[in-house]
């Protein structure tokens, strides 16, 4: 089965917009936070670990991308990362403008 990666990394781009507002992380100020925390959720999922996804991505979490029709929930993220780390896919280079 042949896996679209770019509507991957698109629901995993998604994913990081929705922890910013997940009711179980406090809502803060500080924009250092944040965005260790994304970097934090995109090196999990390129690293497949599923337990600091888990973590850090609710269960309630729904992930909308213009690359898939249905919605997709945490279950599905910990499976596309999981696949994309078996299949070995690696991490090349993670970079986020600074504001």
């Amino acid at each position: 089965m042949k896996q679209n990666w770019t509507g991957t990394a698109a629901s995993a781009a998604f994913l990081i917009v929705l922890l910013s507002a997940a009711p179980s992380f406090p809502q803060t100020n500080n924009d250092e936070e944040l965005l260790r925390t994304r970097e934090t959720v995109w090196r999990a999922w390129f690293e497949g670990d599923a337990q600091t996804l888990e973590k850090l991505v609710p269960a309630e979490t729904i992930v909308m991308s213009s690359g898939s029709k249905p919605w997709r929930r945490q279950a599905d993220v910990l499976r596309a990362s999981a696949e994309f780390h078996s299949q070995g896919g690696k991490l090349l280079r993670l970079e986020f403008p600074r504001t």
